[in-house]
């Protein structure tokens, strides 16, 4: 016999053992769920632009916790605040009290981020100064185009403590830089649900898009760095 048709003998076999402790680790620890295919899981169910409609609706069936399968990632989706507060306070309260503070969070609290103010106040005064400005003309404001670099340009300040100009050449660099970078994190990486297909996401790209983004980011913040450490130094 050819190792092929052994395969082909084995398969049905593998699926057949899957599905059997697939079927027998739902019954014995996980909550109620949908049932998935072998390797996909549930992945394949998602419409990445109603997710939230899959997930209410799978709450609807199944309860407010049930047990998701993204490709080989177990995942338990908790869709009520009673649940919630359950799982975050009731039981664990004491794990998520424990845990380190994280610095972006105190530096985005309420006390912080009214320290703000004149940074916000400032850009709010330049965008109305800048719609007045076009509609004195006639002119059409992009809303969305502008808006963006208001959001940009306060960003800017707030971490870097400079101001780009809109429409310069290091103004469209970042945004450019920026904008990949949320591609990025919102894209899909097949590596994130199914380890063993990580080469699928180097053929299609992925890996290069990352890394590049990565040094580009890594260049933008070393001339930052490299700038402050000149003025300082005179």
């Amino acid at each position: 016999m050819t190792p092929h048709f052994i395969l082909l003998c084995f398969i049905p076999l593998l699926v057949l053992i899957f599905f059997k402790n697939s079927k027998l680790r739902r019954k014995t620890l996980d909550p109620p769920g949908p049932p998935g295919l072998p390797l996909l899981g549930n992945l394949h169910q998602f419409d990445a632009n109603n997710t939230h409609l899959y997930v209410w609706e799978l709450s609807q069936k199944y309860g407010p916790i049930m047990s998701l399968k993204l490709g080989s990632v177990p995942t338990l989706v908790i869709s009520s605040a009673k649940m919630a507060k359950e799982v975050m306070k009731t039981y664990y309260d004491n794990i998520f009290a424990s845990r380190p503070k994280h610095l972006a969070l105190q530096k985005l609290s309420y006390y912080e981020f009214a320290t703000l103010a004149p940074i916000r106040e400032d850009e709010v005064a330049r965008l109305a100064k800048k719609i007045s400005e076009f509609a004195s003309l006639g002119k059409v404001v992009d809303f969305r185009k502008t808006m963006m670099f208001v959001s940009s340009s306060f960003i800017c300040r707030v971490a870097f403590g400079k101001r780009y100009e809109e429409g310069g050449l290091e103004s469209r660099r970042f945004d450019k830089i920026l904008s990949e970078t949320q591609n990025l994190m919102g894209g899909f990486f097949l590596s994130d649900y199914i380890p063993s297909l990580g080469w699928v996401d180097k053929i299609f790209g992925m890996i290069s898009r990352l890394e590049k983004n990565f040094k580009e980011l890594d260049s933008f913040y070393e001339e930052l760095i490299q700038e402050h450490l000149n003025k300082q130094n005179k």
